[in-house]
Order: C-alpha cells, then sequence, then structure tokens
C-alpha cells in the first residue's frame, strides 16, 4: 500500500510519514501543493493525507485540480476547524477530514477505513483461499494457525487481500527484491531487470553472495519454509514471501524459477503473459517511431 502525505510542516510530516512506515504501508512526502499536486497525478496512490494550508497550491485548489482527473481516497488533516471548513472539503471531493491535534491511530484506523471502502471492503476482516486477514488488528492466520508478519510482509498480504481477482504486478516485484536485500551481505549487489518480450513480461532478480544450499532448492517455494532459519531471525521473515509470488504468477498463468549457486548468489525470473496484464503487443515499425 503506497500512501502520499502533503505537508509543510516538517516535524509533523516526519512523524505522519514514519508512523505510517512503521505499519507497513510505503509513503511519498510532498511539502507544498504543487509538488503533491504533481506526484498524485504522477503515480498510483492507494490514499493521499492532505494539509490545507500549503504553499504554492492551497490544499483546497490541490484537491479541485486533483478530482478533474483522479478518484484516489484523499483525507483532508487541517488546523481548521469550523464546520465551513470542513463542509468545504468534503464538498470538494475530499472522502474525510481530520481535525489538528490528532492521534497518530485515529489516523491510521481513518486511513484502513478509506482503502476498504475504495476496495469495496465493508469489514476489516477478510477471508479467501484459507487465509483469514484482520486488516484491523493487522494479523494473518492460516488454516487457523496464527502467522507471524512483519509490517512489510503484512502490507503485501493485505495488498493481495484487498485486490483480490486483480493483477498486482508490483506484489511480486516487493517479494523478490525484499528477499534478495534481506539475504545478502554487506558489500552484496542486487540486480533486478524488468522487460518484455513477444509473449510474456520478464522480471528477473539477481544477488551475488549468499546462495541457497542444494538441499533447500526444492522447497523454496513452500509455505512457511526458510532457508536458514538462524539468519531468518536476524532479518525477519515468514517463509510466505516467495509462496504468495508464485501464486500470484501462477493466478496469472505464469512462471517463476530460479536458478542458484550457493555461496555464489540467486537468479529468480518470473514470466507473466502480456495479455492477461494488458499490455498489447507493439509492431516493430510503431516501436521504431516512438
Amino acid at each position: 500500500m503506497r500512501i502520499l502525505v502533503v505537508e509543510d510542516e516538517p516535524e509533523l510530516l516526519s512523524a505522519v510519514a514514519q508512523s505510517l512506515r512503521e505499519e507497513g504501508y510505503a509513503v511519498d512526502e510532498a511539502v507544498d501543493g504543487v509538488s503533491g499536486l504533481f506526484k498524485a497525478q504522477s503515480w498510483e496512490y492507494d490514499a493521499i493525507v492532505l494539509d490545507l494550508m500549503l504553499p504554492g497550491l492551497n490544499g483546497w485548489e490541490l484537491l479541485e485540480r486533483l478530482r478533474k482527473t483522479r478518484r484516489i481516497p484523499v483525507l483532508i488533516l487541517s488546523a481548521r476547524d469550523t464546520v465551513e471548513d470542513r463542509v468545504d472539503g468534503l464538498d470538494l471531493g475530499a472522502d474525510d477530514y481530520l481535525v489538528k491535534p490528532f492521534e497518530l491511530a485515529e489516523l491510521h484506523a481513518r486511513l484502513r477505513s478509506l482503502i476498504r471502502r475504495a476496495a469495496n471492503q465493508p469489514t476489516a476482516r477478510i477471508t479467501v483461499a484459507g487465509a483469514e486477514v484482520d486488516l484491523k488488528a493487522r494479523t494473518l492466520k492460516f488454516a487457523g494457525r496464527p502467522v507471524e508478519l512483519t509490517a512489510r510482509e503484512f502490507a503485501i498480504v493485505e495488498l493481495l487481500a484487498l485486490r483480490r481477482g486483480e493483477v498486482v504486478t508490483r506484489t511480486q516485484i516487493y517479494d523478490l527484491v525484499g528477499n534478495a536485500i534481506a539475504f545478502n551481505n554487506e558489500g552484496g549487489r542486487v540486480e533486478v531487470r524488468l522487460f518484455s518480450d513477444e509473449e510474456d513480461a520478464v522480471l528477473t532478480v539477481r544477488d551475488n553472495v549468499i546462495g541457497i544450499p542444494a538441499r533447500d532448492c526444492p522447497k523454496i517455494f513452500q509455505r512457511f519454509f526458510r532457508v536458514d532459519k538462524s539468519r531468518t531471525r536476524a532479518v525477519g521473515g515468514t517463509g510466505l514471501g516467495l509462496a504468495i509470488c508464485k501464486t500470484f504468477v501462477e493466478a496469472h498463468r505464469g512462471t517463476i524459477d530460479f536458478e542458484s549457486t550457493e555461496g555464489a548468489g540467486t537468479t529468480f525470473r518470473a514470466r507473466l503473459p502480456r495479455a492477461n496484464l494488458g499490455i498489447k503487443r507493439t509492431s516493430p515499425a510503431a516501436a521504431n517511431r516512438d
């Protein structure tokens, strides 16, 4: 889940952004209305936290312009506390209005509610494929068994649960790249390549340090399997990331495989049919014109 926070007060911006990152969200920041509008129109966000009294372009103007092109959930965060201010903000297209000062827990709860509403998910509990996801408690049970997750891992599960049935390619990237970084040593290198051929979109992620022992290779995509339990305890992880990634890829009729040499590194390669991602083929002649 990715959230944009537009706030010109540095300490408050830092506090809000950090609290959301600790909840597992990816957070972008903007300190004025102009840069906030640019980011909101240029990238995909699950929600926007918007101050009103901004330099360059105030929050009302930003919201009015944004609503001409985008339907991203917006929560106004402002010290302006009159009924008229709240009515104006909501009438311009805001989805919620929270008055400063506020509690971070309430901000988090309101954002969760906005994101659920946007995904047509009325309750905080989602059950899918044997997994029970509690968005309020931020917990996961699989087949009735509690599963411990880091904030980043829960954010991936939350994203998949809320967008079940949709193509969510960034989750695949988070899982593969996150694993490569977590299990790499200091001074190691992680290379990411994303390209397409005639039939597929192809993602490769390669690291050059640890590698996977041959005995563990057949079990690498199993749920809850961890290659090096002592190493995993140090960096976090439950053994769910690659299993989720494989499930996602196969749900979209793709394939995922890997090559690994212990002590030398690992390369994961995922292929997704272009047609399932809604990517149209481009003829060589058309490509040459671009």
